[in-house]
């Protein structure tokens, strides 16, 4: 059933955590809100991802029913690696956690991209992941295996560690979390929460399009937010990534060009190719989906979900730091003293402990000095917050005395900050005259282990809708899900025939 021009206009976009699921339930059409994303609030959409196997693949099945033409369409990108071959092994949700995967070319993505075939080169298809060469020259041209850093030598080209095999069972560990608002001027801004990704690795994050103009392809791609969409992951596989956008989230089919979908998207080889998905300059290099990149997190943004997301998605809780009092302990560290933390709006004091790890560093003949130091929030009962910062120091018109800027990372800890990440802006003074430091800011931290998401309200959804959060088993109950994976499969084989 064609979706009301009303479905989510900009007045409409106000109260999307209401105002579009009740409208796309009433159009017949499983909006985005009720069924593949629920409401933080009325302001705030939220999507949880589907850990996934390919553009809109989980196994092989769609993840959702897109709007026309895109339907089910999808391709796989990674697969078992087969040790007896050069060609991987499809991946079937029964397999085991330890089995070892490989990049994938799916011939599905000639469907949706008609690219001459003579252009698509597998002799890099069932290369383990951490395995896959990278660029090695400045002509683009060159590619190899590198070996992990600490078995390295000093000038040897690396790669940062683990440098491991990739087993399923790592891949599917994999959550995340994407937030959109939007103004009155349609304009709108979205975040992604991402944890137990692949640690220290190079992700990209795109937004696909059903292009409203004539094209030989099924979806067009954007950079999320623009260039650069890079994000890398952290040493725990964690990611935050912020950007703003020229449009909202959820966008009617109706719409120009609306949205599909939002994806985190892996590089084996390590590197970012600007506008475009991937294009190296080598024609005879890899260069599609499947070959050089991996979907690994999925957020469907329009249609109706068929796999539902995994359990356990992260969230993000706002900080903000009214006033912190510290005292150095000569000569320079540490700082010690009380942090009068807002957290989730509530009050969370907290000692802090910071300890520069090297005297500050002059910058330049106008008395600014760099720093980098940890900090150590003790919330007590062994709920302890760890961070790194760096920032700079800027004279303040009094001898001794400087204006502290840094940028504070936070990297885990213990209690319900043992996962924990995110970021702050802190902004305060030094005094080394008095040996005193004060501090303010605002930031977030994410994935707080308090069993439950704060500032997440979601939509109850109907008996007939996927609950968001469940996870997709392979058991007997949801045999109605893959029957429908199935359908939509061949009803978009059938319109491809057509």
């Amino acid at each position: 059933m064609r979706v009301r021009k009303q479905y989510c206009s900009i007045g409409l976009r106000m109260v999307r955590g209401v105002g579009c699921a009740l409208v796309g339930f009433a159009s017949g059409f499983v909006g985005p809100s009720v069924d593949m994303a629920s409401a933080a609030s009325a302001e705030t959409l939220v999507i949880d991802a589907t850990t996934a196997t390919g553009w809109n693949r989980y196994f092989g099945r769609p993840i959702a029913d897109a709007p026309e033409p895109v339907r089910g369409f999808g391709f796989t990108t990674i697969g078992k690696y087969n040790p007896d071959s050069d060609t991987p092994i499809p991946l079937r949700r029964h397999m085991s956690k330890d089995t070892l995967i490989t990049n994938f070319f799916d011939p599905g993505f000639l469907e949706g991209f008609p690219v001459p075939p003579e252009a698509i080169h597998l002799a890099l298809d069932n290369v383990p992941l951490r395995n896959f060469p990278t660029n090695d020259d400045a002509s683009g041209i060159s590619r190899r295996s590198v070996p992990g850093i600490l078995s390295a030598e000093q000038t040897e080209l690396s790669q940062a560690e683990p440098s491991d095999p990739v087993t399923l069972g790592d891949w599917m560990k994999a959550r995340g979390r994407l937030e959109a608002t939007c103004d009155e001027n349609g304009r709108g801004h979205a975040r992604i929460i991402a944890t137990n990704l692949l640690p220290n690795r190079f992700y990209n994050v795109l937004e696909w399009f059903n292009y409203d103009r004539p094209s030989p392809f099924i979806v067009v791609p954007g950079m999320l937010g623009g260039v650069p969409d890079a994000v890398v992951s952290d040493e725990n596989g964690n990611a935050l990534f912020e950007t703003d956008m020229n449009h909202c989230l959820p966008q009617s089919p109706d719409e120009a060009s609306p949205s599909v979908n939002v994806l985190l998207v892996y590089h084996t080889d390590q590197r970012s190719y600007g506008g475009v998905p991937m294009t190296p300059l080598d024609p005879m290099q890899p260069r599609y989906a499947g070959e050089v990149g991996s979907v690994h997190l999925y957020f469907p943004t329009t249609g109706r979900r068929l796999v539902p997301a995994q359990k356990g998605a992260p969230s993000c809780d706002e900080v903000y730091l009214p006033d912190a009092e510290l005292t150095i302990t000569p000569p320079i560290s540490p700082a010690i003293g009380r942090a009068n933390f807002v957290i989730a709006g509530q009050k969370t004091p907290a000692m802090a402990t910071v300890k520069f790890l090297a005297p500050p560093q002059p910058l330049g003949v106008d008395g600014r000095m760099s720093f980098f130091a940890t900090i150590r929030y003790d919330f007590g009962k062994g709920n302890v917050l760890q961070a790194k910062v760096d920032g700079t120091l800027t004279p303040a018109g009094q001898p001794g005395v400087f204006r502290n800027n840094g940028n504070i990372t936070y990297h885990g800890g213990s209690g319900i900050y043992k996962k924990a990440f995110g970021r702050f802006k802190a902004t305060g003074t030094v005094s080394f005259a008095d040996l005193k430091v004060s501090m303010q800011g605002r930031g977030m931290v994410c994935n707080r282990l308090i069993g439950r998401h704060h500032g997440s309200k979601h939509h109850r959804p109907g008996k007939n809708v996927h609950r968001p959060g469940h996870d997709h088993g392979n058991s007997s109950r949801h045999g109605h899900w893959r029957e429908e994976g199935e359908r939509v499969e061949r009803a978009h084989q059938a319109h491809v025939a057509g």
